[in-house]
This record gives structure tokens, sequence and C-alpha cells, in this order.
């Protein structure tokens, strides 16, 4: 069965709208603002949990969230993308999250260490193709369960390489490093 030139633009573009995902949660994860500046559209409106505004407005709002943070992973899980026009393609996202974090964030309960929230969503986002990459036009978070766990004892990294909430995360270490081309 042979695949006609459409069928492999729908998937490049599939697989760049998957990736746009994964960028958000690696910038969310890394602190890395300016990576996830860039994955705005500059007229997107955003509704995410407890923010309502634009792609500049949504930066300062999560980088003001992380006062505090230890560790943080955002998972996709199924991804459903619909074609509502050409360029534009609804899409549905399954996530999960944990985050820990420490003092100061207020969200450590009076008298703990720390805490770990656990959290399940969906991203129901337009997307559409901005010149040559793909952009979120319209985002809305709908939100699923949250469990909140207090610690008695703050929150730690493991001991080796581990990941780490800002740009200091080794991913940049070693992408700069690749990027630069073959070892000596």
């Amino acid at each position: 069965m042979s695949v006609s030139s459409s069928e492999v633009l729908a998937l490049e573009d599939r697989a760049a709208i998957e990736d746009l995902f994964a960028r958000y949660a690696r910038a969310v994860d890394r602190c890395d603002w300016v990576l996830l500046r860039s994955l705005y559209a500059s007229d997107c409106v955003i509704d995410h949990g407890g923010y309502q505004g634009d792609a500049d407005g949504f930066v300062d709002f999560v980088r003001g969230r992380r006062p505090g943070i230890v560790h943080t992973a955002h998972y996709l899980g199924q991804i459903l993308l619909e074609r509502v026009a050409a360029g534009r393609v609804a899409a549905e996202v399954y996530g999960w999250a944990e985050q820990s974090f420490a003092h100061p964030s207020p969200l450590v309960p009076e008298g703990k260490e720390g805490v770990v929230l656990r959290s399940t969503y969906r991203y129901v986002d337009l997307v559409e193709r901005r010149g040559e990459e793909w952009q979120f036009v319209e985002t809305h978070l709908v939100l699923g369960d949250l469990e909140m766990r207090p610690l008695d004892r703050p929150p730690r990294r493991r001991a080796g390489v581990s990941q780490i909430p800002s740009l200091d995360d080794p991913l940049y270490g070693f992408l700069g490093r690749w990027r630069s081309g073959p070892s000596e």
C-alpha cells in the first residue's frame, strides 16, 4: 500500500504538533521561559487554571509559581488531533504532572517541610501553522484530580545526574555538546 503525499504531510504535521506539546512540557519543567514564549502565537488566548490572558502574561504567571520548586515533571498521554480547517487543528491531550515544593513555596502547609502534588488534566487547544511552525492560538486547561501529600522532610534530589527545574538541567549541557559536532 502506498502513502499519498497529502497523507505524508498529515503525518509530518501530526509529529510537529505532538512535538509542540512536548516542548511545552520541557519549557515548563526546565523553566525555559524563552522556549515557552516561542510556542504561542502573538494573538494567543490562554485559559490555564488560575490564569486568563495573553502569552506574555502566561509566561510571567508560570514563572511566578516557581519559588520553592524542587522537582516538576509533566507527562503527556493520548493525543487526539482533529483538523478543523486548513492549517488549524483542535487538540485534546491528556496529561498528568508531579511536582514537589519546599519553602518558600506558599503551597507548603503550615508545620510541614514540603509537599508533593500529583494532578491529572487535559489540554484542549487550537493550534495553527504560522509560517513553518505550529503554535498555540487558543489554549484551555481542563482540570482533573489533584492530590497533595504534605512532607515531614524537605523534598530532595537524588544523587547522581538529576533533573533540575532550571536551565542548569543536564539536558541543556548535553544538547550544547551534541550540537557542536562529533567529539575529537
